[in-house]
C-alpha cells in the first residue's frame, strides 16, 4: 500500500462518524513501518493522528536477565505484552481523557514511563510493532481490537538491509527469531522467481505450491532436476491443476533457503 493511499484512507477516516478508529500497521521485517509511521507523524497533528509503537513495552534489561532472555531481546515473549492489550484497550474504550505510554529510548537501552501520550481528542490511533498478527505469548489478543489492518511489503534487498541495520542499531544482536522472520523473506523472494504461491513447513516436512497458471519450462526443468537430485527425500506431484514439491526432513528457515537455491541453480 502507497503512503499515497493510506493518506488518503486516514483522511476518510478523520472526516468520518466514527469518534475513534484503531489501525495496525504490519508487514515483514524491513518492510517500512517505522519510515510510513514518520511521515503520518509529520502530515497529522497528535489530537488528530496518534502513533502507538509496541517498542515501549519491551521488558527492562535486568527483567531480561532474571528470565534468562536479555541475548533475544526483540523476540515475542521479551515485552511486555499484557501492558501493551491493556493500553490498547483503555485507549480503545475511553475516549474522554488522556492515555499515557511508555517509549523506547536505544540511547540507554531501555523505556521511559509516560513518555508518549494519546489526546482525549485524537481520532485515529496508529499502532505499529511486529508482532500484531503474532500468536505467541498473548500477542493474539491483540488482533480483535483493531479495526483495521494496513500491510506494508517490502520488496528489495536495499530495504532490507537498512532494516536490518536499524534493528541492530536499535536493539542490539537480534535474537534468532528475528533472524528467522527476515530470512523468511529472502525466502519468499526466490519463491515468487519459482512462482510458489504457497510454503508450508510442518513436522520438517516441507510443501511448495506452485501457481496454478502456466509455469515457465524453464522452472519445472530446473524443479524435475531438483527431484532427480533428490530421490528419496522429496516427491513431486500434481493437485486441482497446481504442481506440489514436497521435501522431507527439513525443519529451519535456513534449510528451506537452502532447498530455493538449489532449486534455481
Amino acid at each position: 500500500m502507497s503512503i499515497e493511499l493510506l493518506f488518503e484512507q486516514i483522511q476518510s477516516l478523520l472526516d468520518g462518524q466514527n469518534p475513534r478508529t484503531l489501525v495496525g500497521i504490519v508487514g515483514k521485517p524491513g518492510a517500512g513501518k517505522s519510515t510510513v509511521v514518520e511521515q503520518i507523524e509529520k502530515k497529522y497533528r497528535p489530537d488528530q493522528v496518534s502513533i502507538i509503537p509496541m517498542d515501549g513495552f519491551h521488558l527492562s534489561n535486568e527483567e531480561l536477565i532474571s528470565l534468562g532472555r536479555r541475548e533475544r531481546k526483540g523476540a515475542p515473549d521479551t515485552f511486555d505484552v499484557e501492558g501493551f492489550i491493556s493500553l490498547i484497550e483503555r485507549v480503545k474504550i475511553n475516549h474522554s481523557i488522556d492515555h499515557k505510554f511508555p517509549i523506547f529510548h536505544r540511547e540507554i537501552e531501555a523505556s521511559i514511563a509516560d513518555e508518549g501520550i494519546v489526546p482525549k481528542g485524537s481520532k485515529v490511533l496508529v499502532i505499529e510493532g511486529n508482532y500484531l498478527f503474532s500468536e505467541e505469548h498473548s500477542w493474539s489478543k491483540v488482533y480483535p481490537l483493531l479495526d483495521h489492518t494496513w500491510f506494508i511489503e517490502i520488496d528489495d534487498e536495499i530495504s532490507l538491509a537498512t532494516f536490518v541495520t536499524e534493528m541492530e542499531d536499535r536493539f542490539g544482536k537480534m535474537p534468532i527469531e528475528v533472524q528467522d522472520m527476515i530470512d523468511l523473506v529472502r525466502c519468499r523472494w526466490k519463491a515468487q522467481v519459482l512462482r510458489v504461491e504457497k510454503i508450508t513447513l510442518k513436522n520438517n516436512i516441507l510443501k511448495l505450491y506452485f501457481v496454478s497458471h502456466e509455469i515457465p519450462q524453464e522452472i519445472v526443468l530446473k524443479v524435475i532436476q531438483f527431484v532427480n537430485h533428490k530421490k528419496g527425500l522429496c516427491q513431486l506431484r500434481e493437485k486441482s491443476g497446481k504442481m506440489i514439491l514436497q521435501v522431507d526432513k527439513i525443519s529451519t528457515i535456513p534449510e528451506l533457503n537452502t532447498i530455493l537455491v538449489d532449486i534455481l541453480g
